[in-house]
């Protein structure tokens, strides 16, 4: 399936198609039960999902403290971007269960806001927050997983349209 030309980006139209692509990328990438992940010779992770003439490629360095960008490609020419921040307060590797609730966030993403997770999402006792702003062609975030008062993670986010 080939998805409307670069001409068409921004209109209801393409911007509905381009969220759903987005959902289903991010479900089928880190969030996925088992990612396929590449290292990368500079100590990079990049995962890769591709339909029709769309292409999502999200590439992330670090670990307590970790950047990343996901970039989506319409016919090899990239059209949105995202960069992501993110730490643990404490500068240790975040739990098992604070994964687990990032990775369920992140594969319960809804079209109408296909930035990161959902608003609120809850498990093991932890609760993710996602405040996002803006619009798909320019946005900017906060993301969060807190066992009651005390911060386990926090990630910023921007991006928006390429052109």
């Amino acid at each position: 399936m080939n998805y409307p030309e670069k001409a068409n980006l921004g209109t209801p139209a393409f911007d509905q198609v381009f969220r759903d692509f987005l959902v289903r990328a991010k479900v089928q990438t880190y969030a996925s039960v088992d990612p396929y992940k590449r290292t990368l010779a500079d100590g990079g992770v990049e995962l890769d999902f591709q339909q029709g003439n769309l292409l999502y490629r999200d590439r992330y360095y670090g670990g307590i403290l970790f950047h990343g960008q996901e970039v989506v490609f319409l016919d090899g020419t990239p059209i949105w971007s995202m960069v992501y921040h993110g730490y643990t307060p404490d500068s240790k590797e975040p739990s098992a269960e604070a994964i687990d609730l990032l990775k369920l966030a992140l594969r319960s993403v809804r079209s109408d806001n296909p930035y990161r997770g959902p608003n609120q999402v809850e498990l093991h006792g932890l609760l993710y927050e996602c405040r996002p702003t803006g619009t798909l062609g320019r946005f900017e975030g906060v993301e969060t997983i807190k066992k009651v008062d005390e911060l386990l993670i926090r990630l910023v986010f921007a991006g928006g349209w390429i052109v």
